[in-house]
């Protein structure tokens, strides 16, 4: 009898205390899940886990970043030791460096320094000579940056190194040395291009007497033009339009002459004081460029005011305008850009007269506008990035249009794996959006088997979020690769799981996720977005 009484008590007060535990568990979950040095150690246990060189490498080079932020240098020092690419190596231990030495740890700075220096001058990297240069200045250290760069193997390695040292020079108004660096360090043949330099960094520290000065001097046509487009940019952006537009005029290469007076008038409509109207501007427009400049803002601003009539003779008109002043293809490292470009990016304003017609309920209109677009689109047989991002915007559009067989018909456009990629999941992501979950996903799963998928996977995960689909989420992650440079993808995923309100979810999905190498993003990811709170 008293051991039945005894259990009835205890058995309520056992369940009663299980379930304050449980309370108590949960209460203490969600501290942890609100505090950012949790996460940031747990990235760090992750991080210590991972077996494949590479991908603990791409961890630690994160985490060194990360923890050198937050004033943990013997952490940040641990984790750089793990970094294996040389250029990378020397970028980690040089931030380790920059914030000691603001941190006033002499020893710390002077330690990462060395070990960066002990990596760059056998690596023959120039971006990393490069980094180390201007590491240095910004460390008040400019005799070690000449040092180093005298260390370094000759050849160009060696030249450009001390063209570096000459350009920080400048930067702080040690002109003449700069000017000398310059002579002493570089054949005759290529002085021209390094005065042209030091010009330029002139100009990008607001000395533009000394840098036109040193620009008049440069005799070589093609670096004296660079020199004058730069200086004349540089003025144009401190809104000193007249002197900026004297400048261009002295550009002797007439299509980069014209690009920067297009560049001058576009700024003097837009600049806030003082603003010469679009109108003003059309008018006084003389060159095709200056036309096309000026008039893509009025085109903008007709859309604004939703003239779609207007809007649309415009763009007419600016088509005729490139038709009736042609002008030769401009190849450069970013592909060629010919007037087939220069139309195309004129008549993906028909995305936008398509996107109004839709609102107004005309479907026919919008679907013939975006037609025009993609004729125009596919009128140019140039790869180029002008092509890319017009393709990608034409995706985009129908996606948002609510055309997904003509959004993945556009998609095919695209040349290189890293766009078509991006182009189908936005159209994943819109079907999700919308409501059409199962077609999204099944568009989802041909984004990850591209390369270089980590926009494409957030673009999806951010979809499955907003709509708090977290079963579907479950199980995309384990799909997005989690090497390379694709394993960021789960970095900006914890991000929008914690600006959503939502850091509860990561843990579990952490939890059955296969990769700590992703995990170690995710941790990091949530750790960026606690800390900006």
């Amino acid at each position: 009898m008293l051991c039945r009484l005894a259990c009835r008590i205890a058995i309520p007060a056992l369940l009663i205390g299980c379930a304050t535990f449980a309370q108590a568990e949960t209460a203490a979950g969600a501290e942890q899940w609100e505090s950012s040095a949790w996460w940031l150690n747990r990235a760090v246990d992750y991080a210590r886990k991972i077996e494949d060189a590479e991908a603990r490498s791409h961890a630690n080079y994160n985490l060194a970043y990360v923890l050198a932020d937050k004033g943990d240098f013997d952490r940040a020092l641990e984790a750089a030791s793990e970094v294996i690419g040389p250029q990378v190596r020397v970028y980690a231990f040089g931030r380790i460096a920059k914030l000691a030495h603001e941190h006033e740890g002499k020893a710390t700075c002077d330690k990462a320094l060395q070990i960066a220096r002990e990596t760059a001058i056998p690596a023959q990297n120039i971006s990393a000579d490069a980094h180390m240069v201007r590491l240095y200045f910004e460390l008040d250290r400019s005799d070690e940056a000449a040092a180093f760069a005298a260390a370094l193997p000759g050849g160009p390695q060696k030249r450009y190194a001390y063209q570096v040292v000459a350009d920080e020079l400048a930067k702080e108004g040690r002109i003449d040395e700069a000017i000398a660096v310059v002579h002493d360090h570089k054949p005759a043949t290529a002085r021209d291009s390094g005065y042209a330099s030091i010009a330029k960094a002139c100009a990008e520290t607001s000395r533009f007497d000394r840098a036109i000065e040193l620009a008049e001097k440069v005799e070589k046509v093609k670096s004296r033009d660079a020199a004058y487009d730069y200086i004349a940019e540089k003025l144009i952006c401190a809104e000193r339009l007249t002197e900026g537009k004297a400048i261009a005029l002295r550009i002797q290469d007439e299509r980069k002459r014209f690009e920067r007076l297009a560049h001058h008038l576009s700024a003097s409509v837009k600049r806030e004081q003082e603003a010469k109207s679009i109108d003003d501007a059309m008018a006084e427009a003389a060159t095709r460029e200056e036309k096309i400049a000026v008039g893509m803002l009025k085109l903008d601003e007709l859309i604004e005011e939703r003239e779609i009539e207007k809007a649309e003779a415009l763009i007419v008109s600016l088509v005729k305008i490139v038709e009736d002043s042609p002008r030769e293809p401009r190849v450069s490292k970013f592909g060629t850009f010919d007037d087939s470009l220069e139309i195309a990016k004129i008549k993906a304003g028909y995305l936008k007269t398509a996107r109004l017609l839709k609102e107004a309920g005309d479907e026919a209109g919008a679907k013939d506008r975006v037609a025009k677009a993609i004729a125009a689109v596919e009128a140019v047989t140039s790869p180029s990035l002008g092509r890319v991002l017009l393709s990608s915007e034409l995706v985009r559009s129908q996606a948002a249009l609510g055309d997904r067989e003509g959004a993945q018909a556009s998609a095919s456009l695209f040349e290189t794996d890293l766009m078509l990629s991006n182009a189908t999941s936005d159209v994943a992501a819109a079907c999700i959006l919308s409501g059409q979950v199962s077609q999204g996903m099944e568009l989802a799963q041909d984004v990850v088997k591209q390369p270089n998928c980590a926009y494409g996977a957030r673009r999806v995960a951010t979809a499955l979020i907003h709509v708090e689909r977290f079963d579907k989420l479950a199980e995309y992650l384990p799909l997005v690769p989690d090497t390379g440079h694709d394993v960021r993808a789960f970095r900006g995923i914890a991000q929008e799981l914690v600006k959503s309100g939502n850091v509860r979810r990561l843990d579990p999905l952490l939890a059955n996720h296969p990769s700590d190498a992703a995990r170690t993003q995710a941790c990091l990811g949530a750790y960026d977005q606690l800390r900006a709170k």
